[in-house]
């Protein structure tokens, strides 16, 4: 990315970068649609729903969440533990 910066200056847009068109891609291509044409796509097993829906199982089951910083949880957990007893009353 500095070489993006470089290479753009003050005066400039990111728009025409080498580096910003190598890494758009990235977000304006949704991993779920499928480019290909309709009378391939009609003809094939698997829909859009059924693809959606494996992604989100694939990340259920593979995501590993970064662990909180200790004062965060320490702050959750009196939410919590403020809650249960106004609960209790």
């Amino acid at each position: 990315a500095f070489e993006a910066i470089r290479e753009v200056g003050p005066e400039g847009h990111y728009l025409r970068s080498k580096h910003t068109l190598r890494n758009l891609s990235k977000y304006r291509q949704p991993k779920i649609i499928d480019r290909k044409p309709t009378s391939r796509w009609l003809n094939e097993r698997k829909g859009l729903r059924e693809k959606a829906r494996e992604i989100v199982f694939k990340i259920l089951r593979e995501h590993q969440p970064e662990p909180l910083d200790k004062d965060v949880e320490i702050e959750i957990r009196k939410v919590i533990d403020e809650a249960r007893r106004k609960r209790a009353k």
